[in-house]
């Protein structure tokens, strides 16, 4: 069950082939007829397949610095363009004033943020490939597709975003609930 669904029956053989090309996991479930429950490869009857390669390092212990400003550095170049936009009507106008000719000033060539993408999607999936986590395919879209790296990532890590409020008392279970406090007090 290597994408959420019952694949197979496979063999042995193809089952180390997948491993080598990290196409599988050590902790992909799997079953055989006999067990009770699928269980992950590391502890299956099939545990001498992966006997070998020792496991992934804990996710929480991988950096996320190059995914952050990946993530972020559209947000740079557009405080960057913005700014030489600015600049650029500025010098419009004070040459319109003052009778200079006008040379508008060029933004980042496109091949900068193209260069530091990939540079910074490459370097983070060095860092997951040594953790245990890398894949050819990860590596593609590090350098060529960087949303979809992003994604794929987040994913092969088993990382999920916060999408609620983390004020919100009925997602948090730790935050106290004052509800009933606020009825107490009215009456």
């Amino acid at each position: 069950m290597a994408t959420g669904a019952r694949q197979g029956p496979t063999t042995a053989t193809t089952i180390r082939d997948l491993l080598r090309k990290k196409e599988i996991e050590t902790d992909t479930q799997v079953w055989r007829k006999g067990m009770p429950e699928w269980k992950p490869l590391r502890e299956s009857d099939l545990a001498d397949l992966v006997a070998a390669e020792p496991p992934a390092i804990s996710s929480q212990h991988i950096g996320n610095g190059y995914v952050w400003t990946l993530a972020l550095l559209p947000l740079v170049f557009g405080v960057i363009e913005a700014t030489v936009s600015a600049s650029n009507q500025e010098a419009a106008a004070r040459s319109l004033v003052l009778g200079f000719p006008y040379h508008p000033s060029r933004g980042l060539p496109v091949q900068v943020p193209v260069v530091i993408n990939a540079l910074l999607g490459w370097l983070d999936d060095r860092r997951l490939k040594q953790a245990g986590y890398g894949s050819r395919l990860t590596r593609v879209t590090a350098v060529l597709f960087t949303p979809v790296y992003l994604f794929l990532r987040a994913k092969r890590l088993k990382q999920r975003p916060v999408l609620r409020s983390r004020l919100d008392p009925q997602h948090d279970s730790r935050l106290p609930d004052l509800r009933g406090r606020r009825k107490l007090d009215r009456l």
